[in-house]
């Protein structure tokens, strides 16, 4: 193996940062170069985490760049999201504020040419979509592509 492409489920959390500097350590003592890791866009509620584990792959030797795309499209389609669109009711605390919805697709091919050529070493590339959308515009893009016209989208309650 000569690069690795990290995903952590929890990079937010505290131990992120020591887990993927020993893996990055470790993989780099065994010959890897280059190392990718899919991390988060600045300003969460978990940055200092975040950061944090992107220094530690930064100091473990390797060639590496970090990746921090915003909104998944198949947030919608694949994950936690995917229950609210089928019974036709998403309800989210967004209010109006716009996102760029990026595709996982487009990341996963930033992440090939991280991996695979020269150039990409050192960088942060904040990855979006191609337009601003509000969680509202999404789902009404969504209704009308499976003609759903019913689909909803509103506060969540108080409870």
């Amino acid at each position: 193996m000569t690069a690795m492409y990290l995903v952590v489920p929890d990079l937010g959390r505290p131990q992120a940062a020591q887990a993927i500097g020993a893996l990055a350590r470790q993989a780099a003592a065994a010959g890897a170069r280059r190392a990718v890791l899919l991390s988060m866009p600045e300003g969460g509620a978990d940055q200092e985490h975040v950061l944090a584990a992107e220094r530690a792959l930064e100091h473990a030797g390797l060639e590496w760049t970090v990746l921090r795309p915003r909104w998944f499209f198949q947030n919608f389609s694949e994950d936690f999201l995917c229950g609210p669109v089928l019974s036709g009711e998403v309800r989210l605390p967004a209010g109006d504020g716009k996102e760029a919805f990026a595709d996982a697709e487009d990341i996963a091919e930033v992440a090939v040419a991280a991996l695979t050529e020269a150039g990409h070493a050192g960088w942060h590339y904040e990855l979006s979509g191609p337009r601003l959308m509000t969680f509202g515009d999404a789902v009404a893009e969504i209704a009308r592509a499976t003609h759903r016209h019913r689909c909803r989208q509103g506060p969540i309650p108080s409870a």
